[in-house]
């Protein structure tokens, strides 16, 4: 394939502040002690307009890291976009990765109840049971507080562990995430801390020590491809909008 076209949807709102000038939400009291709420129409606009430039701007470093060349995006209407790129040789494999929406946290494993009894029963208050992408999907109670998120990376590369020669992703935390990672870590030594992306567990290794340098990896079975799949994920960041994929174009090379 030489020539391949994507139209995506975005239909989320970024969570970015609009301008001081840009009045989201009107308010009208119907009758007296009830308020009522509603959104603008140039609230609605701002929002879209964010999602979609946002989505935009990741998409392109996703491409970028992939090595395929400049690719074409145009916008298309309030909230839709088109991407051209030449050159791809996967073009379900690439779909998947540019809308994949990539929100990565860090949270404890749950351990205050054997996770069989919370599939027969209910997990504990404040706790979720999530699943690994193994086969069968392996079940995790996990902690519904966020300790950590994508947005303190700086950045991921796809490794191989120094002793067993198995793929795995390092990654590196800023600043903030590099304090909040160490003190995590010596809070909760002896405990499963699992590393989630888009509420599947990626990994939920027991952390044996203390970890300082704001440094660490991620293992779980990966393949090289997969591995390196999952850095470019890392280092892109999480999608602002929930992508859905309306129509797409393949042109083969000419002859």
């Amino acid at each position: 394939m030489t020539d391949w076209a994507i139209t995506v949807l975005a239909d989320w709102f970024s969570p970015a502040p609009p301008a001081a000038s840009i009045i989201e939400l009107s308010m009208e009291e119907p009758e007296p002690g009830l308020l009522k709420f509603n959104l603008t129409d140039a609230g609605i606009g701002f929002r879209f307009d964010r999602a979609v430039k946002g989505s935009i701007a990741v998409i392109s470093h996703r491409i970028d890291e992939l090595d395929l060349g400049e690719p074409a995006i145009e916008r298309q209407g309030n909230d839709r976009f088109l991407v051209k790129i030449s050159g791809v040789q996967d073009p379900q494999g690439l779909v998947g990765l540019l809308t994949i929406p990539a929100r990565l946290t860090f949270r404890l494993v749950d351990q205050s109840m054997p996770v069989e009894e919370a599939l027969n029963g209910h997990p504990p208050a404040g706790s979720t049971i999530l699943y690994a992408a193994d086969d069968p999907p392996l079940p995790y109670i996990i902690e519904d507080h966020v300790l950590l998120t994508g947005e303190n990376l700086v950045d991921a590369q796809a490794t191989l562990d120094q002793y067993t020669g198995e793929p795995v992703v390092s990654f590196r935390f800023d600043e903030e995430g590099a304090r909040r990672f160490a003190e995590v870590t010596e809070e909760n030594v002896g405990r499963a801390f699992a590393v989630i992306l888009d509420e599947i567990v990626v990994s939920a290794p027991i952390i044996r020590e203390p970890i300082s340098g704001g440094s660490g990896q991620i293992s779980g079975n990966f393949t090289k491809q997969s591995a390196e799949g999952l850095a470019i994920l890392f280092r892109s960041g999480a999608l602002p909008a929930a992508l859905h994929v309306l129509e797409t174009h393949f042109v083969p090379a000419a002859p």
